[in-house]
């Protein structure tokens, strides 16, 4: 069977988009079916019945004791009928649990080379997608593809790639404004939202992706709960955390604006009216060039 993947794995077709699903999902039902374990990796399949195909890891029966070891037993008792009855139970269900055993781990070792050819014709930007405890199985791993590649419309797969593209992208700093910041967060939390309705990502993490990305808006703000978002995310809403950034922000354009317009544009415009008054003096209390030409052209007329 090795040989069999690897053969695969050099034809293989990658899962990109929505546009190959059905060529993909084919190629991986053809592995599984090589290793007769398509019936518990069947993404169509409900998962009761995947359960119910699953073969259960066997338990290894227990050696009935020897009456020697038994307190109270005489010896003569060691080859007596009931003793044999026992033994011969016993090495039936051995029996039994070595072929129940030996399909297990067949089967344990098929499903652990399907999921690794999941993963190998993923492309690599997916990969997250599929992440965690909850997609140990090749069967969760298909499901979670599915609901995002195999549905009739584009519609999930390009609300993803646009919300993989968004969400670590933060606002404008707090200098462009609190109207600039709503605009940024209106449509961050919209995607943010389309994402959770397709059951794509779920919402617990998304505080962290919030404070990752409103990392260069105010620091002071971010320093003060960077941490404990990171370790207590689960206690925070991304929707309390973006009042708390408002708030700080709206206080912040509140003090810098104080100032009212016409004093600051005073100020601006002082220093050129003092420069020039300075230089028109300077012209009054100096003679022109013309002046002093007239008078000396005045005064050799009068030597002549």
């Amino acid at each position: 069977m090795d040989g069999v993947a690897v053969s695969a794995t050099a034809s293989s077709v990658m899962l990109k988009s929505e546009a190959n699903w059905t060529h993909w999902i084919s190629s991986i039902e053809n592995i599984a079916d090589t290793y007769h374990v398509w019936d518990v990796c069947d993404p169509e399949l409900p998962e009761e019945q995947v359960q119910f195909n699953l073969i259960v890891k066997p338990v290894r029966p227990h050696r009935p004791l020897h009456p020697s070891r038994v307190p109270g037993a005489q010896p003569d008792e060691a080859d007596d009928p009931p003793r044999r009855e026992k033994v011969t139970y016993y090495q039936d269900e051995l029996d039994e649990y070595d072929r129940d055993y030996k399909a297990w781990i067949q089967q344990d070792t098929s499903l652990i080379a399907i999921g690794n050819q999941i993963i190998a014709r993923l492309d690599v930007s997916h990969h997250t997608l599929i992440n965690g405890a909850g997609f140990s199985s090749p069967y969760a791993k298909l499901v979670k593809l599915k609901e995002i590649f195999g549905r009739t419309s584009a519609r999930p797969y390009e609300s993803w790639c646009k919300w993989s593209c968004m969400k670590m992208v933060g606002p404008p700093k707090r200098a462009m404004g609190l109207q600039a910041f709503d605009r940024w967060y209106e449509a961050w939390n919209k995607q943010r939202i389309e994402v959770i309705g397709y059951k794509i990502e779920t919402k617990e993490l998304h505080p962290l992706a919030f404070i990752h990305a409103v990392k260069d808006v105010d620091r002071i703000w971010w320093q003060s709960r960077f941490e404990d978002v990171r370790d207590n995310y689960k206690a925070h809403t991304v929707e309390n955390l973006a009042a708390s950034l408002r708030a700080t922000l709206a206080e912040y354009h509140q003090t810098t604006s104080s100032t009212s317009p016409s004093q600051a544009a005073f100020a601006t415009n002082e220093p050129t009216l003092q420069g020039q008054t300075q230089q028109q003096k300077k012209r009054t209390d100096q003679p022109s060039n013309k002046t002093g030409q007239s008078a000396a052209l005045r005064a050799k007329a009068k030597e002549v």
